[in-house]
C-alpha cells in the first residue's frame, strides 16, 4: 500500500506540476501577449505622435510662409504707396519748375522787347546826322529832329522814325 501511495503521490505531484506547468504556460502567453499589445500601442502612439509632430512642422511652415508671404504684399503696398507719393512729388515739382521758367522766360521777353527799344532809340538819335530842334517835343516828350529834306520827325519806343505832320 506503501507503494500505492507514493505512487498516487508521484501522480498527483506530475499531474499537479503539469498543471502549474500548464497555468506558468498560459502567464508567460498572456505575458507574451501583453507585452506585444503594449508594444503594438507604443508604436502606434508613437506613429500618432510623429504624425502630430509632422503636421505641426506642416502647419508652422504653412503659417511661415503665409507670413512671409503676408509680409512681402504688405512691402510691395507700402513701396508701391511711397512710389505714388514720390511721383506726385516729382510731378509736381517738375509742374513749378516748370511755371517757374515760364514766367522767367515771359519776364525775360518783356524785358528784352523794352530794352530792344530803348537801344534802337539810342541807336538811332547816334546815328542820325539831323539837327535837333530845340524848342519842339514829340507826343511823348521825345526829342525832334529835322530830317535831310525840312521834315521834322521823333524817335518813337520801337527805335522807328515817325514825322510829324
Amino acid at each position: 500500500m506503501k507503494r500505492i501511495l507514493v505512487f498516487l503521490f508521484v501522480i498527483s505531484l506530475g499531474v499537479g506540476a503539469s498543471a502549474y506547468a500548464q497555468t506558468v504556460s498560459k502567464d508567460v502567453e498572456r505575458l507574451k501577449k501583453d507585452v506585444k499589445d503594449e508594444k503594438v500601442k507604443k508604436q502606434s502612439d508613437l506613429k500618432a505622435d510623429v504624425k502630430a509632430k509632422e503636421d505641426k512642422v506642416k502647419t508652422k511652415e504653412k503659417s511661415t510662409k503665409e507670413a512671409i508671404k503676408e509680409d512681402y504684399q504688405k512691402s510691395k503696398a507700402a513701396v508701391k504707396k511711397e512710389e505714388k507719393k514720390v511721383e506726385a512729388k516729382t510731378k509736381a515739382a517738375y509742374n513749378d519748375v516748370k511755371s517757374a521758367v515760364k514766367e522767367d522766360k515771359e519776364a525775360v521777353k518783356k524785358e528784352y522787347q523794352k530794352d530792344k527799344g530803348k537801344v534802337k532809340a539810342k541807336a538811332a538819335e547816334l546815328t542820325t546826322t539831323d539837327q535837333l530842334v530845340p524848342n519842339l517835343k514829340g507826343p511823348n516828350g521825345e526829342k525832334v529832329y529835322l530830317g535831310p529834306k525840312g521834315g521834322k520827325y521823333y524817335i518813337n519806343k520801337n527805335g522807328n522814325k515817325t514825322y510829324l505832320k
